[in-house]
């Protein structure tokens, strides 16, 4: 249970706590394309959002609003982390490459362009 961060029920007390986030992670694992189709509905109330508080149009949000459904956390924080676990994965995605080139440069593995695969330099294919 993703909600069930930090209660106070006994029988909870074990139960490690989750990253909410965790399930987007995983969703993103080895992706190489993330297209977003994230929102929220929030109706904008001219008289209280222009004329009352105009103020809060140029200052961060996070200082003055705690509503989970306000676009800056639904679609500027969420996109954030987005973002940063792209990056996380492109940069594993590197390293990994670098290793394999690494290992092909050491063991003098060729890529046979003609064929999708690759072999060594006896000929035999390398999965």
């Amino acid at each position: 249970n993703y909600n069930n961060y930090n209660n106070n029920n006994d029988e909870d007390d074990t139960e490690e706590l989750l990253d909410p986030y965790q399930p987007l992670y995983d969703a993103m694992k080895n992706t190489t394309a993330i297209i977003s189709t994230i929102g929220t509905i929030r109706e904008t109330i001219p008289f209280l959002d222009y004329v009352v508080k105009p103020w809060r149009i140029f200052t961060n949000p996070k200082k003055w609003c705690q509503d989970s459904s306000h676009p800056y956390y639904v679609n500027y924080r969420v996109m954030e982390k987005v973002i940063r676990r792209a990056e996380k994965e492109q940069r594993k995605r590197n390293e990994e490459w670098r290793v394999w080139e690494e290992y092909k440069e050491e063991h003098d593995i060729h890529d046979d362009e003609d064929n999708d695969y690759d072999e060594d330099d006896n000929g035999h294919e390398l999965l």
